[in-house]
């Protein structure tokens, strides 16, 4: 088996795990198409009660700073755009469910869930993390993770390490792109990202302080799940923060059990020594494992392991789920096969080539047409969401060649993101030769395109009016002469697009399909 196809069989298997678990594979949703922002309104929350300290003063966001949260793939408040703290919190609260990647990037995230090595970010057991004893060695690997964060939040004197920190992030429309973050807040993030995530990832007792069990991913997910031994599989149900009142109590006590945790970093009593001995005592107050609790017991009657919201069934949401399930392999599948579909019409159409050049016979001469054409086009593209809309002028210089001067506006969208920008202004020239011509029916060549792009909007990194070079082409095209003087194009279009060039360079490829009509009286 082929490493793509590989790729692609592991995508399938993932979204039928997640569709016959109703619902998303991990624990609070961050926001995205189909997810509540969990994660970002009980962080939001928690900030509000317990803000940062003294230690960690605002330091007002500059241009770059607003320009990086307003690319990013979720909805950042103007109030917070101001403070870079709680950006990078958020950053940081996202980053075990993501990584660097976007959340529509599923063949990727695919192997982010499903890494063993990852699972105590995530407040889940591990693949060692066996039989009863598993419950507290995966909640004691949960713990371990928590404080190693924010022993790398607060650095290694009394005073909180005020540096920054270079990480990885998807944006919206620029990719991933490498940022500066103040690290205490970013940090902190993915401590609390653990931290909440163990309140949806474990049963617990009525007050929620205790844990009664660890659940597992990991072991279900890659097909080795065996109860008796990896213990309460992940139940999808609980991911969701609203909709019912377990869902609620359970936010509100990851709420309660983030604040406790900024507000005992935000104290400076005790220096370094003080701030980690008091992040000690919340942990233990929240990670508390219980002792005796099995399935032969309803896990010490735990409220959460007998509601009707949880076990292994599709439950109320089970529809809806079903149907984004089913749009999201479709999706999976486009984005696994994007480059590969367009080397499958390439191939098509050049397969078609020696019918149609035998067709093309010497006696059927082409009709007498004009050396000038005008030309109108719409393209879109999936791999980076855009569209195109062009005007152009052609010169026939011969029947088979033609010179083209366009101008062309192309929006980008994110999916991520779930909105669009005004994209960039693009002018090329182009050069196209067609190879094969069957008059009166079609035409098949190959078009190649150099310009400029100009980038119409800010963007982190680069700014509106910026101006870069253009190259695209077309391998295989076909033209289908509708009439003597109508042509229907289809074109599979690669191009490359720099509207920034100085610095960090700002590179957009595209795969997109392009429908033109020419009009050659």
């Amino acid at each position: 088996m082929t490493s793509g196809t590989s790729r692609l069989a592991f995508v399938v298997l993932l979204a039928l795990v997640v569709l016959s678990d109703g619902s998303r594979a991990r624990a609070f949703t961050i926001e995205s198409p189909i997810g509540e922002a969990c994660h970002e309104h009980i962080t939001g929350a928690a900030l509000a009660r317990a803000p940062f300290g003294a230690d960690v003063p605002l330091v007002p966001a500059d241009e770059t700073q607003r320009r990086l949260a307003s690319a990013l793939p979720f909805s950042v408040p103007p109030a917070a755009q101001a403070d870079p703290r709680i950006v990078a919190t958020w950053i940081g609260v996202r980053e075990a469910d993501t990584g660097a990647l976007a959340v529509t990037d599923l063949d990727r995230l695919a192997n982010v869930h499903g890494d063993p090595s990852t699972q105590a970010s995530d407040c889940l057991r591990r693949p060692e993390d066996d039989f009863v004893a598993g419950d507290a060695s995966a909640l004691a690997a949960c713990r371990a993770y928590i404080a190693g964060e924010l022993e790398l939040a607060l650095g290694p004197g009394d005073a909180i390490d005020a540096g920054t920190e270079e990480v990885a992030v998807a944006l919206a429309f620029e990719g991933t792109q490498t940022v500066a973050l103040p690290r205490f807040p970013y940090r902190v993030g993915r401590a609390l990202h653990a931290l909440q995530d163990s309140f949806a990832h474990t049963y617990r007792d009525a007050s929620g302080t205790q844990v009664l069990a660890v659940h597992n991913w990991v072991d279900w997910v890659t097909g080795h799940y065996d109860p008796a031994r990896d213990g309460v599989r992940h139940q999808s149900d609980r991911d969701h923060c609203t909709g019912s009142a377990a869902a609620v109590a359970r936010a509100t006590h990851a709420e309660d059990a983030s604040a406790e945790l900024l507000a005992a970093l935000a104290d400076g009593t005790g220096g370094r020594a003080g701030r980690v001995a008091r992040v000690a005592s919340v942990l233990d107050r929240w990670l508390m494992p219980a002792s005796g609790c099995d399935a032969s017991n309803a896990w010490c009657g735990s409220p959460d392991a007998i509601t009707s919201e949880g076990g292994c069934s599709v439950g109320a949401r089970g529809a809806r789920g079903s149907a984004l399930v089913m749009l999201t392999l479709v999706g999976a599948w486009l984005l696994a096969r994007r480059r590969r579909a367009v080397r499958a019409l390439v191939l098509a159409l050049a397969l078609a080539v020696p019918a149609l050049a035998e067709a093309q016979t010497a006696e059927a001469a082409p009709p007498s047409r004009g050396a000038w054409a005008a030309s109108a086009t719409l393209a879109g593209a999936i791999e980076s969401p855009s569209a195109a809309v062009s005007l152009g002028a052609r010169w026939f210089p011969s029947d088979e060649w033609r010179i083209g001067l366009d101008v062309e506006w192309s929006p980008w969208f994110s999916l991520a993101a779930v909105r669009g920008v005004p994209g960039v202004f693009d002018a090329f020239a182009s050069l196209q030769w067609d190879w094969v011509r069957v008059p009166g029916l079609v035409r098949v060549g190959t078009r190649i395109a150099a310009g400029v792009s100009v980038l119409l909007f800010d963007e982190y990194g680069a700014s509106a009016g910026d101006t870069g070079p253009l190259v695209a082409a077309t391998l295989v095209g076909v033209g289908f002469e509708l009439d003597r003087a109508w042509e229907l194009r289809v074109d599979p279009e690669a191009s490359v697009a720099m509207p920034h060039v100085v610095g960090t360079p700002q590179v957009f490829r595209e795969y997109r399909l392009a429908l033109s009509i020419v009009w050659r009286p």
